[in-house]
C-alpha cells in the first residue's frame, strides 16, 4: 500500500481553517447583546426604563402625598397647590388640576388663594394683579364669585396688617378686570355672618369705602 504523506504545513493550515469556521458558527448562533430583542425574532417582556423626568415627577408626587398624610383638608390642598405653583404650571392647566383634587369648591378656592398670596404684606394688590389669571381660571370650575370673596375673607383673618390695608385695592383690581361683579360684592358685604365683622373688623372697615364708592357710581349710572 502506498502511504500519502501530507506536508506538515498543509495540515496546520487546515486546522486553522476549521478553528475559524467553528468560531464563526458559534457567533452566528449567539444573539447580539446590543441588538433589540425584536430584531432577533423575540419580544422582550422587560419593562422599558422610565425617563428621568417621569421618575422626578413620581418622586415629587410621592413626597407630597407623604407630606399631606394626616393633615387637614385645607393643609393637604395647600401642599398640592404649592407644588403646582412651584412647578410653574400654566394657568390653563389649573382647571384640570383642581378637578383632580378632593374638597368642596370653597375649600379649593380658599386653599388656592392662600397658596398664591401666603406671606404677602405690602404690595398685596400688585401681587393679585400679577396672578389674577389663576383666580379667573378657578372660577370656571364653580361659577360663584362668592367663593372668591369668601377666600379673601379667610385669607385676611391670618394676613399681615399691611396686606389687610390693601384689601379694598384687591377688590378693585378684580372688579376692574370683570372677575368680580358689583352685585355679588354688595351681596357678600351686606350678608356677612354675625360676628364676622368682629373676627375680621379691619378688613370690613377697609372695604367699606370701596363698597360705598361702588354704590355711588351705580346710583349715578342709574340716574343717567
Amino acid at each position: 500500500m502506498v502511504m500519502l504523506t501530507i506536508p506538515e504545513e498543509d495540515t496546520k493550515q487546515r486546522a486553522d481553517i476549521k478553528a475559524v469556521e467553528k468560531t464563526v458558527s458559534k457567533n452566528a448562533m449567539a444573539e447580539p447583546e446590543n441588538k433589540p430583542a425584536a430584531e432577533n425574532g423575540k419580544i422582550s417582556t422587560k419593562p422599558m426604563p422610565e425617563s428621568d423626568d417621569e421618575e422626578e415627577v413620581s418622586d415629587v408626587d410621592a413626597k407630597d402625598l407623604k407630606t399631606a398624610k394626616g393633615l387637614s383638608i385645607h393643609d393637604q390642598l395647600l401642599v398640592f397647590f404649592n407644588d403646582f405653583l412651584q412647578k410653574e404650571k400654566s394657568p390653563n392647566q389649573l382647571v384640570e388640576y383642581m378637578q383632580s383634587l378632593s374638597g368642596s369648591p370653597q375649600e379649593l378656592m380658599t386653599a388656592l388663594f392662600e397658596a398664591l398670596f401666603k406671606g404677602v404684606g405690602k404690595g398685596f394688590s400688585k401681587e393679585v394683579a400679577k396672578k389674577k389669571i389663576y383666580l379667573s381660571k378657578a372660577l370656571q370650575i364653580e361659577d360663584s364669585q362668592l367663593l372668591l370673596l369668601n377666600a379673601v375673607d379667610a385669607f385676611c383673618k391670618h394676613a399681615s396688617a399691611d396686606a389687610v390695608k390693601e384689601v379694598a385695592l384687591v377688590l378693585k383690581v378684580l372688579y376692574d378686570d370683570d372677575i368680580l361683579e358689583e352685585d355679588v360684592i354688595f351681596h357678600w358685604y351686606d350678608n356677612r355672618t354675625l360676628g364676622a365683622e368682629g373676627n375680621n373688623s379691619s378688613m370690613w372697615k377697609n372695604i367699606k369705602p370701596f363698597v360705598e364708592w361702588l354704590r355711588s357710581a351705580e346710583s349715578e349710572s342709574e340716574e343717567d
